[in-house]
């Protein structure tokens, strides 16, 4: 599946966004395409940009199409109490921080 792109966002950076059909919003952190291909075998890729988000439903879920998200996903904009109080989504970002620092690592 091709993700689109997202102009503007911060390589390891999770945000609480609301993506295509999903009736809700879920976290979504900011991924380079190799990174996407790379955690995704090769099933997923960012078009028109070299940067997207790799949402929570797809990556823990492999749904792409909504519109229901999950509670391990769900997120609410602007209010960081919501995302300090997830331990999914904590677990995800830490994820995220740790393969950005290995990626800088290995091509520095």
């Amino acid at each position: 599946m091709a993700i689109s792109g997202a102009l503007g966002c911060e390589t390891g950076v999770t945000s609480c966004v609301r993506i295509g059909d999903y009736s809700e919003y879920q976290y979504a952190k900011c991924v380079t395409d190799t990174y996407l291909k790379q955690q995704s075998g090769g099933k997923h890729e960012c078009i028109s940009s070299s940067h997207c988000y790799y949402h929570c439903m797809l990556e823990k879920h492999d749904d792409d199409q909504g519109p229901t998200v999950s509670s391990d996903c769900k997120c609410t904009p602007g209010n960081s109490a919501s995302f300090s109080g997830n331990p999914g989504a904590l677990k995800c970002m830490m994820s995220c921080l740790m393969a950005a620092v290995a990626f800088l690592r290995y091509y520095s």
